[in-house]
């Protein structure tokens, strides 16, 4: 006889680590961790530049606030007295408390407008002209279609090279009287300062450093590790352009072009 057979289907239910909702699962959280370790990490660099970038900046404010420079400026205020000289020790007296408070005011922002930057600059030459005026000519140009307010600088930038192109450039020239421009244009939807003296050249700057105060060539140092920290923080595109102005004289000269582009904060 014939046996009569019957199919039995069965379905066996998965282990739940068997299952698509698990993969999914378990993907999603990987992704999660990884994700946010990465963020985890992203802000501690981020830290870290930040926490960098203020441990240059006090060092920036150091420099501008040395206390060889304090002390040559308070001596020759002494100077005028003792001539008694009241109206240049008076002008000087109000130049340096201007300059000394206006560098106070701006480093303590991280960011200010170049407006406020370029005060300072002003204000610096100033001090600088009235000790070594016999050294040298200056002049602060603006263009005016600048738009005010607009573009941000981190303050100090540019102090740096202005102090370079006087005890670098123009105090090495001897009898010759130097002059040291500085102009800030609009040139492309972005800043740019241009820092010029007609003074002895990098070449022969190099060979008289060992005589010039060292801590000017740090400052100019220090000026390239904050551009390339805020260029990482910022997304930006900070340049400084440093150059021959006349490369087919002896006395060459110096051209620093520091392309500055719009940070906002």
């Amino acid at each position: 006889s014939w046996t009569q057979t019957k199919e039995l289907r069965l379905r066996l239910k998965p282990y739940y680590y068997q299952t698509l909702a698990f993969r999914i699962s378990v993907s999603a959280l990987l992704i999660l961790i990884i994700s946010g370790w990465i963020m985890i990490r992203i802000r501690q660099l981020n830290q870290i530049a930040d926490q960098k970038q203020n441990e240059l900046r006090l060092q920036s404010l150091q420099g501008q606030m040395n206390p060889h420079f304090i002390f040559n400026s308070l001596n020759s205020i002494n100077y005028f007295i003792s001539k008694n000289d009241a109206l240049s020790a008076n002008r000087y007296i109000s130049d340096f408390s201007k300059l000394i408070r206006s560098i106070l005011y701006n480093f303590s922002s991280d960011y200010i407008s170049f407006e406020k930057e370029a005060e300072s600059i002003g204000e610096y030459l100033k001090i600088e002209h009235l000790r070594f005026g016999d050294k040298f000519d200056y002049s602060v140009s603006m263009d005016p279609d600048i738009p005010h307010g607009r573009f941000k600088v981190s303050p100090g930038l540019v102090q740096p090279f202005v102090e370079n192109a006087i005890w670098h450039g123009v105090r090495g020239l001897g009898e010759r009287k130097g002059a040291v421009k500085v102009k800030w244009e609009l040139i492309n939807e972005k800043l740019s300062c241009t820092v010029e003296d007609d003074g002895i050249g990098r070449k022969k700057a190099e060979a008289m450093k060992s005589k010039i105060d060292p801590k000017v060539s740090k400052g100019i140092s220090i000026v390239s590790e904050r551009l390339a920290i805020i260029n990482k923080l910022k997304k930006s595109n900070y340049q400084i352009i440093i150059t021959d102005l006349h490369p087919d004289l002896q006395e060459a000269g110096t051209k620093v072009v520091i392309d500055i582009p719009m940070i906002s904060e």
